[in-house]
């Protein structure tokens, strides 16, 4: 285990923020790919933000469900960490 801890509601936010932000650089990176090796990319700003929303809507249905888990089997933690 980690030694960070994190509230369940927060560490589902901090899923889907993740998945936005890793979708974010893929794009970028995925663009210079594109300028560099002429690799695929999308058309038009229309495609990617569609892209990026399908991801965006992705991250948040993966936050709810990590939630979902968490809260169904992780062990509770009171203030002091201990757990009970």
């Amino acid at each position: 285990m980690t030694p960070v801890r994190m509230s369940t509601g927060f560490s589902a936010f901090f899923v889907v923020v993740a998945t936005v932000g890793f979708a974010g650089f893929w794009a970028v990176f995925a663009w210079g790919a594109h300028l560099l090796f002429g690799t695929p990319f999308v058309e038009t700003g229309d495609e990617l933000m569609l892209s990026l929303s399908v991801k965006t809507a992705a991250g948040l249905v993966i936050g709810l469900g990590f939630e979902w888990f968490a809260r169904r089997t992780l062990p509770v933690v009171d203030e002091g960490g201990v757990s009970p």
